[in-house]
């Protein structure tokens, strides 16, 4: 066995490349300006602004006048396979998992854009139309929760009970930093398996690739 140097080995643990993907001779379903302002009506106005610093009230205040230009944007997004960079940019706040506060147990959230909220929002009802997921899924899927999951785990633990001459066994895993350290074209080779249309895939590569991240600023108030 050859031990390589430590830079070959920091090289090593850095994320590949994604793969380039051949245009698509199919289009994606053009969006119309009626789908956009629902969604623009649908933003909470009570949520954070995420790194543009765009009000979500305003947006919904003005979801009228917005239509349109972000209709166009969108629609020119998908068809080009191309997110606007200002879409791919977060601001990380750490959250408490518990009081009182530790260092070890934050929960970085990332408040995006509003409007990149808007995208993800039609790009993931494609995915979920084209992909048939398992129905023991319950994470990462609207209506549906932890508390689902452990109803699921009873009824069959009850089931189990039930049967004569049968154990139950539960083996429980948590990967640590799962969503970071999954490799980009492994999601994409799986969502391909599964059945996702092809003109979708070079807007997800977009998506998930150059994304930046920064803390919130906060300015000290001086006395004049």
């Amino acid at each position: 066995m050859v031990s390589g140097t430590g830079g070959e080995g920091r090289e090593s643990c850095l994320p590949r490349p994604l793969q380039s993907f051949l245009p698509s001779p199919e289009q994606l379903p053009r969006l119309l300006d009626w789908d956009v302002y629902q969604r623009l009506r649908a933003v909470k106005p009570n949520k954070a602004s995420g790194p543009d610093n765009i009000p979500p009230k305003l947006i919904k205040e003005f979801a009228c006048e917005l239509t349109s230009p972000l209709c166009h944007i969108l629609n020119a997004s998908f068809a080009t396979g191309v997110v606007p960079h200002q879409w791919k940019q977060a601001v990380v706040v750490p959250v408490p998992k518990s009081q009182p506060a530790t260092l070890d147990k934050l929960r970085p959230i990332s408040l995006t854009p509003q409007f990149a909220k808007i995208a993800e929002f039609f790009a993931s009802k494609w995915i979920t139309d084209d992909i048939k997921l398992d129905q023991r899924q319950f994470g990462s899927l609207k209506g549906r929760s932890t508390v689902h999951a452990l109803l699921s785990l009873v009824d069959r633990l009850s089931l189990g009970a039930d049967t004569p001459a049968t154990i139950s066994t539960i083996v429980a895993t948590d990967f640590t930093k799962a969503f970071d350290r999954v490799d980009h074209n492994t999601v994409i080779t799986k969502l391909l398996n599964k059945g996702l249309r092809p003109e979708l895939v070079p807007w997800v590569c977009d998506f998930i690739s150059a994304r930046k991240q920064r803390k919130p600023t906060t300015v000290t108030p001086t006395a004049d």
